[in-house]
C-alpha cells in the first residue's frame, strides 16, 4: 500500500506540481470553467486533508477556500425554470450538485448573511428533492463513484444518518465484488444499450415496430439487445413514468416511433 501512494505521488509531483497550489492551479487549467469534476475532486481532497490522524504533509493539503462552490439551491428550482433561465442542469448531476454543494456550504458557509440564509433554507428542500431521484436500489445512475461522492459528502456535512446516505451506503455494500473491487456501473448495458437504440431510431434505422414490450424491459427487434428498464405505465394518454430520471432523456426518442 505504501509503495502504491508513493508511486501515485511520484506521478502528482511529474504531471501537476509538488504543493496544493500548484495542483489546484493545474487542474483548473485542466477543466476551466467547468466545475463537474475539478469541484467534487477538489472537495474529496480538502476533505481528506481534514481528516484526523491522515499524516498528510501540509504543503500538499487542499483547503476549503480553494474549493469552488456549487450552487445546490438550483435543485428548489422547479425543473421549467431551469429551461426559463437557461440553466442546463441535467438530470444526472443533481444528486452531485445537492450533495457536494450542501458540504461545500457546510464547510465553508457563504460569506453574505442574507446569501447565506437563503442557502440554508434550500437545504431541506434540495434533500427532499435528493431524496425522490435516488432510485429504490439506493445507488446513483448504478453508479458507486456517484453514489460514494454522495454519501462522503452528506456524512461530512453532518448526515450520516440520512436515509439517502444510508441507501446509498447499502448499495455501495452490495455491489462490491468478490474480489474486493468495485464496478463503475452496476448495470453499464442499460446505459450502452439505451445510447445505441436511441441512435438508431433517431436516425431511421431502427423502425419504432421494431421495438416491441418484452418482459421488464424492451427489445430492440432480433438484435438481441434489450433494455431492461422497470416501467410503471400510467392511464392512457398520461404517459409513461420511470423510476429515476437517468434513462429517460434517452429511451423516450426511441419510444417516440409514432
Amino acid at each position: 500500500m505504501c509503495d502504491c501512494l508513493s508511486k501515485a505521488e511520484e506521478f502528482l509531483c511529474r504531471n501537476a506540481g509538488a504543493s496544493a497550489t500548484e495542483r489546484v492551479r493545474t487542474l483548473r487549467s485542466l477543466y476551466g470553467a467547468d466545475r463537474t469534476f475539478a469541484v467534487p475532486i477538489l472537495a474529496n481532497c480538502a476533505l481528506a486533508a481534514g481528516q484526523r490522524g491522515s499524516g498528510m504533509p501540509a504543503e500538499i493539503r487542499v483547503d476549503w477556500a480553494d474549493v469552488s462552490s456549487l450552487p445546490f439551491e438550483l435543485a428548489w428550482l422547479p425543473r421549467a425554470w431551469f429551461r426559463r433561465l437557461r440553466l442546463h442542469v441535467v438530470s444526472y448531476a443533481l444528486p452531485a450538485l445537492i450533495a457536494i454543494g450542501q458540504m461545500i456550504h457546510n464547510k465553508r458557509p457563504t460569506r453574505h448573511w442574507l446569501w447565506r440564509r437563503l442557502r440554508d433554507a434550500a437545504i431541506g428542500p434540495t434533500l427532499r428533492r435528493l431524496e425522490t431521484i435516488q432510485p429504490e436500489s439506493g445507488g446513483f445512475l448504478e453508479a458507486t463513484p456517484l453514489t460514494s461522492f454522495v454519501v462522503m459528502s452528506l456524512a461530512a456535512a453532518g448526515r450520516a444518518d440520512h436515509p439517502v446516505t444510508r441507501r446509498g451506503m447499502e448499495f455501495i455494500q452490495r455491489s462490491v465484488r468478490p474480489d474486493g473491487s468495485w464496478p463503475i456501473d452496476t448495470n453499464l448495458s442499460n446505459w450502452v444499450t439505451t445510447l445505441a437504440v436511441s441512435a438508431l431510431t433517431a436516425g431511421g434505422s431502427l423502425p419504432g415496430r421494431m421495438l416491441r414490450r418484452q418482459g421488464g424491459g424492451y427489445r430492440a427487434g432480433n438484435t438481441g439487445s434489450s433494455i431492461p428498464t422497470p416501467m410503471r405505465l400510467q392511464a392512457p394518454g398520461a404517459g409513461v413514468t420511470f423510476p429515476g430520471l437517468y434513462l429517460t432523456p434517452m429511451i423516450l426518442p426511441a419510444l417516440c416511433w409514432r
